[in-house]
């Protein structure tokens, strides 16, 4: 193993570097490790069934596991797919030119480590809205705000969106990690109405990107409010 890589791994260790994401898109979800999931219950790798997945198959996310199972879970799309180990379906025939001797079997086994994935996880779970991403139509409304120089919504979203790169957290303990959804808990009863208040910020970062990296950041309401302050 090359040295840097084995220097990045040991600072991550003494940094406690997890992945540990409160929420993410099923998208993301699908390029995650098929084999000693993060969170699913452990099957060994040692069976026969799971090491055709892996060498004939080429199984190695769980995006690969979505769409070996298809024919299980979606039955209607796949008409000519036989429950048992002679189908001769375009899938099945498909898996034996690779090798496969039960393509059915397989595809079972996948199904299977799909549904050991905890809901937090599993790409194929149907998430309630949590109630926290803006709407399309207030992200249409930000985005003609952000030309006019207008006001801004802001969007509380905690959904990682765009790279695996953005789940990854440091101080974290794997012990702690919990597998259920994260789900924000609406008021019940009619909206209480509360003051508007303006709030100014900026992205100003002396150093950004380097190891001295430092900033400052304030609060202010109004003149002589003993809630200002400045950190």
């Amino acid at each position: 193993m090359n040295n840097n890589i084995k220097q990045m791994l040991k600072t991550a260790c003494k940094y406690k570097v997890n992945l540990a994401a409160i929420k993410m898109t099923p998208h993301l979800l699908a390029q995650l490790p098929t084999w000693y999931h993060l969170s699913a219950e452990q099957k060994p790798i040692a069976s026969t069934t799971a090491k055709c997945l892996l060498q004939k198959h080429n199984v190695v996310k769980v995006a690969d596991l979505i769409k070996t199972s298809a024919r299980l879970r979606h039955p209607t799309q796949h008409p000519t797919h036989r429950k048992n180990r002679n189908c001769t379906c375009r899938e099945c025939s498909n898996d034996r030119d690779l090798g496969c001797r039960n393509p059915h079997k397989c595809v079972k086994e996948a199904l299977v480590r799909i549904n050991l994935i905890p809901p937090k996880h599993n790409p194929m779970t149907q998430e309630p809205p949590d109630g926290m991403s803006l709407t399309r139509s207030r992200k249409l409304r930000n985005e003609r705000a952000r030309l006019t120089n207008g006001e801004i919504t802001l969007d509380p979203s905690i959904t990682c969106k765009e790279s695996l790169t953005e789940c990854f957290r440091i101080f974290t303990d794997p012990e702690r990690n919990l597998t259920h959804m994260a789900q924000r808990y609406k008021h019940r009863g009619p909206t209480p109405r509360c003051r508007e208040i303006t709030i100014y910020t900026n992205s100003a970062c002396m150093n950004n990107g380097k190891k001295n990296a430092h900033c400052r950041n304030g609060v202010w309401f109004t003149q002589d409010d003993p809630r200002n302050c400045a950190l």
